[in-house]
């Protein structure tokens, strides 16, 4: 296989597996939205208690395949605990309260944390694509055309043989 058509391949797969990647993405987005779009509303009028909300939505995490997945995961969980403790009377309403606010408060900072970092990781890689150029192929210079030596040479025939005399 010629290095153009290997080149090619590699493109087309490259290719395919972004347009992979986006079509799990979409799935799994939808696994959440579906779950979160139709039991929030009942969790937030009381039709079912949050716990039991927080618990779906680490179940509807786990059939993902996001790759921070777990990180999802342990937010539901952390709100789930807090659903509990609220419902068994731990804490109050308003200490619920503060610990969602808190929590979401994290989550954005981490959110923002993880976004400059991605940043300055493709800023660093962008400069270093602009600094380091890959190898240029060059073909091998042939050699100076040299014109063939002049030689002075002068043949006979004697009988069916040619001597030849070069000088």
């Amino acid at each position: 296989m010629n290095k153009i058509s290997v080149l090619i391949l590699i493109a087309m797969l490259a290719g395919c597996a972004d347009m992979e990647q986006k079509k799990n993405y979409a799935r799994n987005s939808e696994i959440i939205s579906l779950y979160i779009d139709a039991n929030k509303p009942k969790a937030d009028a009381g039709e079912i208690k949050w716990s039991q909300y927080y618990k779906g939505v680490y179940d509807a995490f786990s059939k993902t395949t996001f790759p921070d997945k777990g990180y999802h995961m342990k937010v539901a969980t952390d709100y789930y605990e807090k659903a509990l403790q609220l419902e068994s009377g731990a804490i109050t309403q308003e200490e619920y309260d503060l610990f969602k606010m808190q929590k979401s408060a994290i989550i954005t900072m981490e959110q923002e944390q993880k976004s400059a970092d991605q940043e300055r990781e493709r800023r660093r890689n962008a400069a270093i694509m602009a600094t380091e150029r890959p190898p240029i192929y060059k073909l091998p210079t042939p050699p100076a055309y040299q014109p063939p030596k002049q030689t002075n040479c002068t043949s006979s025939v004697i009988g069916n043989q040619v001597h030849t005399n070069c000088y």
